[in-house]
């Protein structure tokens, strides 16, 4: 968790999400956006799928997302 505080994505306060809900924390998965914390990120979902009991065939990625030009 101290990476995705350092890096940025997640933080803590008082959020309104797109759905209008309230959220104490709030996850932006666009502030990985230098090669450095993608390459650290990618470090740990490999430690984390080394894990696991089976091999995944599939690994889905975020729903969306807005690019501004």
């Amino acid at each position: 968790m101290e990476f995705l505080v350092r890096t940025q994505p997640l933080r803590f306060g008082k959020f309104t999400l797109k759905s209008s809900r309230k959220s104490p924390y709030l996850f932006n998965s666009g502030q990985f956006n230098r090669g450095g914390p993608i390459e650290r990120l990618g470090y740990y979902y490999t430690c984390v799928l080394r894990e696991l009991s089976t091999e995944p065939t599939i690994i889905f990625g975020e729903g969306y997302r807005k690019f501004k030009r």
